[in-house]
């Protein structure tokens, strides 16, 4: 699969939920390219200004200075959270204090089965700020795979469930036979 047919399987996708697509980035210090961000307003308490955010798809390639290892990965999802951040800034300029992400990000190393694990863990352990991962993908578009992880208040936002379910249909998940 290629980058356009990503975008052809995703863009329907987010225009049926309304989405604001936002064109990407690139930062070179440290280094990170959006490709592409889907950005959702979101509610998320009663009160007019605390209660509103961004529910927030944000598509990454993976940087050549990062591999798939559980520390890398946090600090993929670090950069991606800046990165989020000064595109979508807070009050007055913005419309919400929070930001929930949806990380997918584009790598070029092979997907094995224990990578749903490491962003599982990548995901718990991430710090919690006004950028608030809810779910990770990572896609090999030559191998056609995918691992990912899902927080449980992904509830919240039915774009995430929708996203995964469209993403898996496509893409390959290395499930283990046996487990000891």
């Amino acid at each position: 699969m290629r980058e356009d047919d990503l975008f052809e399987l995703l863009n329907p996708l987010f225009k049926t939920l309304n989405a604001l697509p936002d064109v990407g980035e690139e930062f070179r210090e440290p280094a990170l390219e959006v490709l592409r961000y889907y950005a959702l307003p979101a509610r998320f308490h009663w009160m007019p200004v605390l209660g509103r955010g961004w529910s927030l798809t944000s598509i990454v390639r993976q940087p050549a200075d990062l591999s798939g290892s559980a520390r890398d990965a946090t600090r993929l999802v670090d950069r991606a959270a800046a990165a989020a951040h000064t595109r979508y800034p807070p009050w007055p300029r913005g419309r919400g204090l929070a930001i929930a992400l949806t990380l997918i990000i584009l790598t070029p190393e092979p997907i094995h089965d224990d990578d749903d694990d490491v962003l599982g863990r990548v995901l718990s352990d991430a710090r919690r700020k006004r950028v608030v991962p809810i779910a990770l993908f990572r896609l090999n578009l030559g191998q056609e795979a995918v691992a990912l992880a899902v927080r449980d208040a992904a509830a919240l936002f039915p774009e995430v469930n929708t996203l995964a379910d469209a993403i898996t249909s496509k893409f390959q998940r290395f499930v283990p036979l046996f487990k000891f």
